[in-house]
């Protein structure tokens, strides 16, 4: 846990003034706070988006910092945006990848065996 704190600490130090105000994702702002309103969890096989009601929040913070409220414990981790899409890492086995698809955030757990996305909404 300790390594965790200390590597958060220096990953935000790291970021200088100008990259901590231009955090996009495919042209788009990330900043800010998005709502969790459908996931695709398959147990096996095809399986639809399943519409979410009062869905946790995840928000991004200009420092790298994430912010997920509305769960049960509430979690802190840093995001950082690639060429490809988006990673955020909140624990050594928590760990998604995303994308934004027709201005939604898409993403995915890693390590998931079937389908494990989640669909969030801007909701400022």
């Amino acid at each position: 846990m300790k390594y965790s704190c200390l590597f958060l600490i220096l990953f935000s130090l790291s970021c200088s003034e100008s990259e901590l105000r231009t955090v996009e994702l495919s042209g788009v702002n990330i900043i800010g706070k998005w709502q969790l309103e459908a996931t695709k969890i398959s147990p096996g096989g095809p399986v639809d988006w399943s519409n979410v009601t009062d869905g946790p929040i995840i928000e991004f913070k200009p420092n790298g910092f994430v912010e997920v409220s509305n769960s049960e414990n509430g979690q802190i981790g840093i995001y950082k945006i690639e060429e490809d899409g988006i990673s955020i890492r909140f624990s050594e086995t928590n760990n998604y990848r995303g994308s934004l698809q027709e201005g939604k955030l898409i993403l995915g757990f890693i390590g998931c065996i079937e389908e494990c996305s989640f669909r969030y909404k801007r909701i400022n």
